[in-house]
Parts: structure tokens; sequence; C-alpha cells
């Protein structure tokens, strides 16, 4: 392996040789928690800031090419996965761009999933208070910075569905759990539900807890930075390196720097921590360990990005009794707590931008080429706000739309109980998911399980059906409306032109009608249909 990593160094500096007479800047991605295969991290968050380069230097007329090439699928090569991109000197010098990953995710071993079940449990409590506080915070006007009634409204009520929703997922998960674990003990199908079920809960949750209670598993996951960040500095010969680390990544990245035990930390002039998890490592770690209680040095620009429902960050940064090393820069992502956690990536306007300035110019982050000036900064911003408090709204309508819908079903004759019954006998012919129906129907007969119990089940299963029918359509209007002129928004975005001052609104109405037109009609046509049909 070694000899190989030897061969391909030196096919790499005759293909693109080190240009002595450029600055050479180093980019550290660090993944959160998961499974990640080695080099999608580089590929995911490299992918995006790429993307973005590219928009920016096409917008003016200039090209962006990927210089080198160096990922690792565990065939060969030598660590860290990594690439190269030349940034042409245009409004700013000539740099290049060396972008690495510092791949930790085979790095533990897991604890068991009775204790992630408990370990779960917490953090799912902490996600609640958040959206509580987020909830009162709208409802009261103290939200930090100025916003409308109408934007108060829109996140109060959302945050309100929101904390409903986790709080039913919370309160009914512990009781399935243990009725899964004891029918588990029984061989078939539910054994290999069970079996998938604790995968997922220890491949998610693990991680984060193995980092916080285990110090030998920690220093050896830390040490991947250490590593990547040595790894540039004396074979790519970069003379500044920044370090994004996302989610629990930024909880090692952290640990690794305050450690102060790498061998070039002098090199590393900014740290972005984006959607961290460090809120809750600062809180939850192990009081027997010193590991997370040091500061950064103090030659290290700290930034930290957090957005409104990121379950991961739940806020801004706060850590007492340390002075405040960050910047904290909050972005609005979609108003998701499904899909906030992750959608920096695509946030052109607030993230994406603000990282290749931070890469470009780490003391002050206006003096980038990449900056677009404050009075347009805003201006995009805010045009991207509008758009995502309008899908908001739209998410809000059909909660009701289908609320109705449902209700209808149940008047004046109770079809909603036939759909779920008509469903789960369809169910009941599918291979695999039959065999856990068959179980289900058979230890419901063995408890002697009658109405009016069975009569709510079916009602709950006939809302599940006609919920997974209203989403697809809720998507597709999403897919077919939004995406592509939200897309457009943002590339126009990256270009050298000025918000404009007007338009949006017309836009918002115009889409707005759209989508809300098809929310009622879908909404009318599931009040109106008769009972699904049994096979």
């Amino acid at each position: 392996m070694r000899a190989n990593a030897a061969i391909q160094q030196s096919v790499e500096r005759e293909a693109a040789p080190i240009r002595k007479d450029e600055p050479r800047v180093g980019i550290v991605f660090v993944h959160g928690i998961g499974k990640q295969a080695e080099s999608d991290a580089i590929r995911e968050f490299g992918g995006h800031l790429l993307r973005w380069l590219r928009e920016w230097h096409e917008a003016r007329g200039q090209a962006l090419e990927v210089e080198r090439s160096v990922l690792s699928y565990g065939d060969r090569g030598e660590p860290p996965a990594r690439f190269s991109v030349r940034i042409p000197r245009g409004e700013g010098p000539a740099q290049t761009w060396v972008l690495a990953e510092a791949w930790w995710a085979a790095r533990l071993r897991a604890p068991s999933f009775p204790r992630m079940v408990g370990w779960g449990w917490i953090v799912v409590t902490r996600v609640l208070q958040r959206l509580a506080n987020s909830a009162e915070r709208n409802a009261t006007g103290n939200t930090g910075r100025p916003r409308s009634v109408a934007e108060r409204a829109i996140r109060l009520v959302s945050a309100l569905f929101l904390f409903i929703g986790y709080a039913t997922a919370m309160i009914v998960s512990l009781p399935l759990i243990l009725v899964l674990f004891v029918l588990a003990q029984l061989p078939g199908p539910f054994e290999r539900l069970v079996l998938g079920v604790r995968l997922f809960v220890v491949e998610q949750v693990g991680d984060f807890y193995t980092f916080l209670h285990d110090d030998v598993q920690a220093l050896h996951i830390r040490s991947a930075v250490a590593y990547a960040i040595d790894y540039l500095v004396t074979k790519e010969e970069c003379g500044r390196i920044v370090v994004m680390a996302h989610s629990q990544g930024a909880a090692v990245a952290f640990d690794a720097l305050s450690s102060e035990k790498i061998a070039h930390i002098g090199a590393v002039s900014t740290l972005v921590t984006v959607g961290g998890a460090l809120n809750n490592a600062f809180l939850l770690k192990s009081k027997r360990s010193t590991r997370l209680e040091g500061d950064l040095p103090a030659h290290i620009r700290w930034l930290d990005v957090w957005a409104d429902y990121d379950p991961v960050s739940g806020g801004p940064l706060a850590r007492r009794g340390h002075p405040v090393q960050w910047q904290d820069l909050h972005v609005l992502n979609e108003l998701n707590v499904i899909t906030d956690h992750g959608g920096y990536f695509t946030n052109r306007e607030e993230f994406l931008s603000r990282l290749a300035q931070e890469i470009d110019s780490p003391a002050d982050h206006t003096r980038s080429r990449f900056y677009p000036g404050h009075e347009a900064f805003e201006g995009w911003r805010d045009r991207r706000r509008d758009r995502i408090l309008a899908t908001v709204a739209w998410r809000l309508a059909a909660f009701f739309l289908f609320g109705y819908a449902m209700w209808r079903r149940l008047q004046p004759v109770d079809r909603l109980g036939a759909d779920g019954e008509a469903a789960w006998l369809w169910l009941g012919r599918l291979p695999v998911v039959g065999g856990i129906v068959d179980a289900l129907a058979g230890l419901a007969h063995w408890v002697s399980l009658g109405p009016p119990l069975t009569d709510v089940l079916a009602r709950f299963a006939g809302v599940a059906v006609w919920g997974l029918a209203y989403t697809l359509l809720f998507l597709a209007l999403y897919v077919l409306v939004f995406t592509p002129w939200h897309d457009t928004e943002g590339r126009r975005s990256v270009g050298p032109d000025s918000p404009p001052e007007g338009g949006q609104a017309v836009a918002i109405a115009v889409t707005s009608s759209v989508v809300l037109f098809g929310l009622a009609v879908g909404a009318g046509v599931i009040a109106e249909l008769a009972s699904l049909p049994r096979p």
C-alpha cells in the first residue's frame, strides 16, 4: 500500500506540479455521524463548494477546472481523499485550493443497542426543548432580529406542528420498541425488523455516544483531523488550512484543534462548524474526561453556522464558563426539521458563498473576491427567505387541507376505517412484509383484540395510507413548481448583478396559486373517493 501511495504521489506531481509562486490553501472537511464510506465527505461537501465556485466563475466568463483528484475506496492510494482546483487570477490573485477529508467513520465501535435507546431519548427531549423555545420566541417577538408578524406566525405554527410530531413519535416509539424486542425472541420476520431498527439507532446515535464517553476511541477518531492537516502542510505544501466540520464532526474537529497536539496547528487559520453538535457535546460529555474543556488557539478564527430547525445544532452556540471565541452565523435553510441539518450545502446565498469567502480571505471575509457587497448580500438573502417562507405556508396549508379530507372520510360513513382494513389486507400479500402482517394478526387474535380498539387502529392505518399519497402529491408540486424557480434564483445570486428591486412578490403569488390549487384539488378528491377496494 505504501509503495502504491508513493507511485501515486509521483504521478500527481508530474501531472499537476505545485506552483511555488501561488498561495496554496488546504481545506479539511470533517463529516458527521453514520457509516460514511471513504471519499463520501470530499465528494459531497467538496462537490457542493466546487459547483458554487464554477457557477461564480462561469457568471464572469471564467473557467474553473479540477487539477487533481485522488479518491480512495479501499483499493489504493494514501488517505486522505482529496482534489485540487486552481482559482484563476481575476478579481483576486490566483490560488490553488486543495480539498481533503478527515475520514473517521471506520475508527470506532458503537456501544450496545439498549444504551443507545436511552441516549436517544435524552437527545430527543433536547430537540423538543429547542422547538418549544422557538415557538416562545416567535410568539413573544423576542427573535433577536426584526421579523414581520406574518413571518413570526408562520414560524410559530410550524414549530408547534413539529413539537407535536416529535412528542408523539417519542411517546409511541419506546413502547413500540419494547414490544418488538419481545416479539423478536420468536424466529421469523420480527427478528429481521428489530435488527434493522437496531442498526439504524446504533449508526445514527452510537457514534456520538462513543466519542463523548470513550476516550480511547475518541483520541483515535480525532487523529484523523490531525493527519489530514499534517498531510496538506507537508505533502501538498499548503501554507494555510481551513477546517470545515459538520454535525458531530464539529465536536471531533474542536476536540482535535483545542488539544493542541497537532504538529502544524499554526497553519490552521479558520474553523467553520456547520450544524455542529457542540451544544449537545458540551452538555452531555462524560464528567470524568477533560476533553472538550479547552479553548482554541488564539490565532484560529472560528465561525459557527446554524439554522432555525436544525435538530443537531439547536440554536446558537452556548458555552458557559468560557470566553466567546466564535462568530455566530444564523442562516435560514428550509425551516424543516427533516432537511435543515443537510440544507446548508444547497444554501448558495448564505452558506456556500460565506464558506468561499472565509477560505479566500480569512482575516476579513468582506475583502474576499467572492463577497458581493453588503446591500447585494442582504438583497439576495431576503429574496431567498421570502421563497422559503412561501414553502412553509404551503406545508401548513397542506396540513389543514389533509385534516379536512380525513374528517370528510369519516362523514357520514366511516370510509377511513375501511381504507385501513383494505390497506392491511394488501400489505399481507407483499413478500417479507406479509409475514409481519400475519404475525401481528395472529398476535391480535391471541390477545383477543377487538372493537373499539381495532376500529381506531384501522382509522390510523387509513390516515397513514392517504398521508403517504398526499405527501407524494406535495412533493410532486414542490419539484415541478418550486425547485426550478428556487434553483434559477440561486444561480442568479452567484452572478455579478445586484438583486432586482421587485418581481418576486408576483412570482410568489403565481407559484402559491398553482401549488395551493393542486393541494386543494388533491384534498377534495381524497375526501370524495369511495373506500379502497379489498384484494
